[in-house]
């Protein structure tokens, strides 16, 4: 699932960087030598903004998963590994299972 997501974003950040490149690439051909590189920048951000915005979000999805998935790991893992007391611990069999095999012949 986050795979999906961290995939969605980079594939929506290359065509939002790409159409960028592309928007500012047909204006510095339509104005010519008319104007220097600075006024250029009033027609939006630098691709590369886009560029570097996606890989910090895509990284920030992946990060928070990464912690995220580590505490979960570590707290399934300590509920499920918890210490028996072996004086505690049943040594009779349950009724149901005694009776169940006094009725049906065993086969091996």
């Amino acid at each position: 699932m986050v795979a999906i997501l961290v995939s969605a974003v980079l594939v929506g950040g290359a065509v939002f960087t790409w159409q960028a490149y592309r928007q500012r690439r047909a204006i510095e051909r339509s104005m010519g030598s008319m104007m220097d590189s600075s006024m250029g920048t009033m027609h939006g951000p630098d691709p590369l903004w886009y560029g570097i915005g996606t890989l910090l979000v895509a990284g920030s999805i992946g990060g928070v998963y990464y912690v995220v998935r580590g505490e979960l790991t570590e707290s399934a893992s300590a509920d499920s590994t918890e210490q028996i007391d072996p004086d505690r611990a049943p040594t009779a069999v349950p009724p149901s299972m005694g009776e169940e095999a006094s009725r049906s012949p065993r086969r091996w």
